[in-house]
């Protein structure tokens, strides 16, 4: 009832038409549940499966997070995330392949896809995805997290399972496994005055609608922006959940991401930070790198973290080179695919119990 004062409230206030309220309260990105039906969508690419999905909306202190969770709901899924400024879309084509007597739970991180931003006036941290996970954990009585991450997920995966590595069953890695070193070599003083004048650029166009393309045009840019590491079709299908309709020109899209995600990380982590947290980490680890990608390299901090996780995790260790791009899981899922199934296959062995019915607290439509 509240919520339909406010939605009478505030179309008698702005004098708008329902369908136009619709698009601004989408275009804000309101932090609070509406559910208002009937919002223009974008187009939409399809990616054919045979396997059960359903769309998801689970609370959140900022709002909601969105996700498609596929397979069995009764029982405590694997959580996949996806890299940056990417979306859960990008597991459309690689769950398929996986085994099914499991579920899979892709999300749309804080800021990214179809889930709510944070509030404003607030910035994306590795730290604040870790407190996320955790909370997300503990509401369903997940008992351990079993982690699929590319990329930034990867990242906030080796987070995780460094802090609560108890509490971590399996986890894999695809294309990077910890937060970057590039950063380091920069003069800190320099590298975070910059980050914090950017952060603060962004969250000043907080309230102004973002440029506008053609869909044509959001592709070309997808694909330019990842530096050829996605193609066309795998563009489009981030772009199912990657775009909104714009209120200032019919006919165009701009990006929905939260564009606070585009600065780096606040603080950036030392090698020997990373070192510690590799040290913590002890759960069985599947390591993928793409051979036509930089990430996972053969640089000094790369080797000291392997050897680090030789240690830890061994004989629970695996590392594969596979061809492909960096998004080489979404492109070319088959090369990928038996190594992340086997590696379920031979460890999910802990218990996936979960509290009752919660598919029917989070459930949304669906996907046929």
């Amino acid at each position: 009832m509240f919520q339909q004062r406010v939605y009478r409230t505030l179309r008698s206030s702005l004098n708008i038409k329902h369908d136009k309220l619709q698009q601004l309260l989408r275009h804000t990105h309101s932090n609070y549940s509406m559910n208002i039906k009937n919002v223009p969508t974008t187009p939409q690419y399809i990616v054919p499966t045979n396997r059960e999905c359903v769309e998801v909306q689970i609370p959140a202190q900022f709002g909601y997070i969105r996700g498609k969770w596929w397979g069995p709901t009764d029982k405590r899924p694997i959580l996949c995330l996806h890299g940056w400024q990417d979306n859960c879309g990008t597991f459309d084509r690689l769950i398929p392949y996986l085994p099914q007597d499991v579920g899979y739970l892709a999300i749309d991180s804080p800021g990214h896809g179809l889930s709510s931003k944070i509030p404003h006036g607030f910035f994306y941290s590795l730290y604040g995805y870790a407190l996320f996970l955790r909370k997300l954990a503990g509401n369903y009585e997940w008992k351990n997290l079993s982690l699929i991450g590319h990329s930034l997920g990867s990242i906030q995966s080796f987070i995780y399972s460094a802090l609560f590595s108890s509490e971590v069953d399996l986890y894999v890695a695809i294309d990077i496994m910890a937060p970057l070193s590039d950063d380091y070599s920069s003069d800190i003083k320099k590298l975070y005055s910059q980050r914090i004048d950017k952060l603060i650029r962004y969250m000043n166009m907080q309230y102004a609608e973002p440029p506008s393309y053609s869909y044509e045009e959001c592709v070309d840019i997808y694909v330019k922006g990842t530096r050829g590491s996605v193609d066309e079709v795998a563009a489009k299908i981030l772009l199912n959940r990657g775009l909104t309709p714009s209120i200032k020109h019919p006919d165009k899209y701009f990006f929905s991401r939260d564009s606070r995600v585009k600065v780096g990380n606040i603080p950036a982590y030392t090698p020997e930070e990373c070192y510690k947290l590799a040290g913590g980490i002890n759960n069985p680890l599947l390591i993928i790198k793409a051979k036509n990608s930089p990430y996972i390299s053969n640089t000094e901090y790369t080797l000291n973290l392997l050897d680090i996780l030789k240690n830890t995790v061994s004989p629970h260790l695996e590392f594969v080179e596979r061809a492909g791009t960096h998004h080489l899981h979404l492109l070319e899922p088959q090369n990928v695919a038996d190594d992340i199934s086997s590696f379920i296959t031979k460890y999910n062995t802990q218990d996936r119990s979960q509290r009752s019915h919660i598919i029917d607290e989070i459930f949304v439509r669906k996907y046929h």
